[in-house]
């Protein structure tokens, strides 16, 4: 019996310093300054992964991000076809002029070749804009 490598993509962003806008509040935003990194089993399209076989991922992101300019909250999660993940879901208190480190790792996703896989963001506290300056999303099959 031979070894079958696990699907995995990845996508991130680099040295970024365009705002993803934020039009309302509590509204979910994707952050759409993704470019596709290593891809195998699994494509990337519009700051989007898409999977090619049905079964259980494991996804994770870290990255920075920063305010437009006062200090806001903002709730960063993984979303499935553009719906928010629950249990991926992570506030962040940023202050004005400052970056913030986000991280969530660990969270199983089952999923279907059909679902999109996305990074969004949304402002707890109003409609100021957020900078994702860095940041690397991975998905790997289990």
């Amino acid at each position: 019996m031979g070894y079958t490598p696990n699907d995995y993509g990845e996508m991130t962003v680099i040295d970024n310093i365009t705002e993803t806008t934020i039009s309302s509040q509590n509204t979910w935003t994707k952050i759409s300054q993704f470019a596709s990194g290593n891809l195998d089993g699994v494509s990337f399209s519009s700051s989007e992964l898409q999977v090619s076989q049905a079964g259980t991922y494991l996804a994770a992101i870290a990255g920075s991000l920063s305010p437009s300019s006062t200090a806001v909250t903002f709730e960063v999660a993984i979303a499935k076809n553009g719906s928010p993940i629950s249990k991926s879901k992570l506030p962040k208190r940023v202050g004005a002029n400052e970056d913030q480190t986000i991280s969530i790792g660990g969270v199983l996703l089952d999923l279907q070749p059909s679902d999109n896989i996305s990074v969004i963001v949304r402002n707890l506290d109003g409609t100021s804009n957020v900078t994702v300056t860095d940041a690397n999303f991975t998905l790997v099959q289990q």
